[in-house]
């Protein structure tokens, strides 16, 4: 029985209604439950399960060394120790597992978020004060960090336009739902701010992966990562200070 199908992009999609509560499971809380990106869902069965998660881990660990297109078939699976029809009755394709991962990253960022909201709101709740350039840094850092630790694989993303222009409407997605989730959980009205931090969620994310996946050119300039990410952190504090145009 075939459990897939290529969507109006020609990008292979489980059948399977249990991939809707899968990637729901991956956005549910205050971000809602839109469905992320187009991995597999992972079996049920617990040994089928680790066998699934051995080939991701292989792929994640092959990925930090070469791009995912000199990555074969047969290298995930001596990696993975598993056997190639192990690997093809999970995965349709090596494409799929690089969605599936993708899926993975976006769940991590999802969860990074929420921590990084919940740890600005407690201040705020403790001490009644909003330090603009330490939610700046904890921002920049939190996304920086997440393409930091997988440049790679946003890298490879690039090589498959149905599913780098995905990976890019996911991100906005999980950006605008973190900026109204801050905005709600620390109770900022004033359509000033509001305007800002919407503003600022949405070009503090491209900027990072510009520099950090595209940047070869800042890197041949000489300029430290850590130093180009505390500038941005400075920008976005000076913004929401500045007065009102």
């Amino acid at each position: 029985m075939a459990y897939w199908y290529r969507d109006v992009e020609g990008m292979l999609l489980p059948k399977t209604p249990r991939r809707a509560t899968y990637m729901a499971s991956m956005s549910h809380s205050a971000f809602g439950e839109r469905p992320l990106g187009d991995g597999v869902f992972p079996p049920k069965q617990a040994r089928s399960a680790a066998t699934f998660q051995r080939i991701l881990d292989a792929t994640d660990a092959l990925l930090r060394e070469r791009d995912f297109e000199e990555i074969s078939v047969f290298e995930i699976c001596a990696t993975a120790k598993v056997s190639v029809s192990s690997l093809y009755s999970r995965f349709e394709s090596k494409q799929a597992i690089l969605a599936t991962l993708c899926d993975e990253m976006a769940r991590t960022s999802i969860e990074r978020m929420q921590s990084t909201i919940a740890t600005v709101a407690d201040h705020f709740d403790r001490t009644g004060e909003l330090d603009l350039m330490a939610v700046a840094r904890v921002a920049v850092d939190t996304y920086a960090r997440q393409l930091q630790e997988n440049r790679r694989l946003v890298s490879s993303l690039q090589a498959f336009p149905a599913l780098w222009r995905r990976h890019q409407r996911q991100n906005n997605f999980m950006v605008r739902a973190a900026a109204e989730q801050f905005l709600q959980r620390l109770h900022i009205e004033d359509p000033v701010l509001v305007d800002r931090i919407a503003i600022l969620a949405a070009v503090l994310g491209p900027a990072c992966q510009r520099m950090l996946i595209d940047g070869t050119s800042i890197s041949d300039l000489g300029i430290a990562e850590d130093a180009l990410l505390d500038e941005m952190a400075t920008m976005a504090a000076s913004y929401f200070a500045s007065p009102r145009v």
